[in-house]
């Protein structure tokens, strides 16, 4: 879908984050001025899965670019920063009663490129929105992804070498005002999706 927007004027196929993104590269190239997409809107409008689109998107424009003395191509570094989403997410996303996986932080993230277009690299820069969800939520809220993660995914001999228990009702991290882990749907510890 990526290709049905490229080097078209916007307005000319239906609305689409491809086009914003095709448009704001095109941009970046022919005026040399720095370029910026905001996303904003309320919980689950979708604004980590349409900053994921434009990540793609730049990916996909300079799959056939490279810098000399740079290791990866454009493609491979546009890959790496989609990829680094599910890391952040996990720190600073938590499920709530509108959205399973509500981001509960803000992210600024800057695409280094080069003169030719070519991805060089990124800066990502977080903050959380709610640091008070670390000592307290909201009944039937959860904490933030990692700390489930965490209780779940380790195994018995690691959790024996981090001193930690597999009874999520044992931290009070996990716990809501209820004194009991906030149940997760289908019974689940782990983190959301």
């Amino acid at each position: 879908q990526i290709k049905r927007y490229l080097g078209k004027p916007i307005g000319s196929e239906p609305p689409h984050i491809y086009a914003i993104a095709d448009r704001m590269y095109r941009l970046l190239l022919s005026s040399g001025d720095s370029q910026a997409i905001i996303v904003s809107g309320p919980s689950g409008a979708g604004k980590t899965e349409t900053c994921k689109l434009v990540l793609k998107h730049l990916a996909y424009v300079t799959k056939h670019l490279s810098e000399a003395g740079m290791s990866k191509s454009s493609m491979e570094l546009g890959a790496l920063l989609v990829m680094t989403n599910p890391l952040l997410e996990a720190f600073g996303n938590a499920e709530t009663n509108l959205n399973r996986n509500s981001s509960r932080f803000g992210k600024f993230t800057q695409i280094h490129v080069s003169k030719k277009g070519a991805i060089l690299g990124a800066s990502i820069q977080t903050y959380l929105l709610e640091a008070t969800r670390v000592v307290v939520h909201a009944e039937r809220n959860c904490n933030y992804h990692i700390f489930y993660q965490i209780v779940a995914g380790l195994s018995s001999s690691e959790k024996a070498s981090c001193q930690l228990e597999s009874d999520a009702n044992k931290y009070a991290y996990l716990r809501n005002a209820t004194g009991k882990a906030t149940a997760r749907p289908g019974g689940r510890v782990g983190g959301g999706g």
